[in-house]
């Protein structure tokens, strides 16, 4: 399968356009926003997990980034509530469920073969730093050479500027809005922008937002 896969393109998904589609365990489905491959797959969905469902022990060949964006998902090591960031790496494995349910965005294969370190971080955790413009907050989730990625925080109306690695970037709006000179992006807009530099302004009631670079 082959899915927006032309990364000189630029792409916005909203999440409530694209279907349901069913994954090889019960109760577990997928929104596909890009894919290369067919159930082993370098992807990027997200993904609704029914409640007291779950996904075979499986391992992650080219490991695995998860944002929880609704309810509590859970694994044999721990519960993940929403606003949690997980990092997988390479060769990494677990059995993943959810007893009451709940929504993730979820990357497979993106990770470099020696990044090793796993991360678990919450928009919770104390370890927010101002941003490089007035009302704008970061908080690092993984680097390593030149791959990031960052949660953002920005204030009502708050201007930002990506600045992204070499073939661009993309981003995940978790909470609230923001616009660019391209449109409006609500909750659950996907875009992945070949744009290594772009000015954002955050909507009315700001916004929270998953970037990523330096991946592609």
């Amino acid at each position: 399968m082959q899915l927006n896969q032309d990364y000189s393109q630029r792409v916005v998904i909203e999440a409530d356009a694209v279907p349901w589609v069913p994954s090889p365990s019960a109760g577990v489905h997928r929104k596909m926003l890009e894919r290369k491959g067919e159930e082993l797959a370098k992807a990027t969905s997200i993904v609704r997990y029914d409640p007291g469902c779950e996904f075979p022990l499986h391992q992650h060949p080219g490991g695995e980034e998860i944002v929880v964006l609704e309810g509590v998902f859970e694994d044999e090591h721990a519960q993940y509530p929403a606003g949690s960031y997980l990092k997988n790496p390479v060769g990494s494995a677990h059995a993943p469920r959810s007893a009451g349910g709940c929504l993730i965005f979820v990357k497979l294969m993106y990770m470099q073969p020696d990044d090793s370190l796993q991360v678990v971080r919450s928009l919770n955790d104390d370890l927010w730093h101002p941003g490089h413009s007035s009302g704008s907050s970061v908080m690092v989730l993984s680097a390593f050479k030149d791959e990031y990625s960052v949660f953002v925080r920005l204030e009502p109306h708050a201007g930002f500027t990506f600045n992204a690695r070499p073939n661009g970037k993309e981003v995940l709006v978790l909470e609230g809005s923001y616009s660019d000179d391209c449109g409006e992006y609500t909750q659950y807009t996907w875009i992945r922008s070949p744009r290594n530099q772009s000015q954002i302004k955050a909507g009315p009631q700001g916004c929270t937002l998953f970037f990523k670079t330096g991946h592609f």
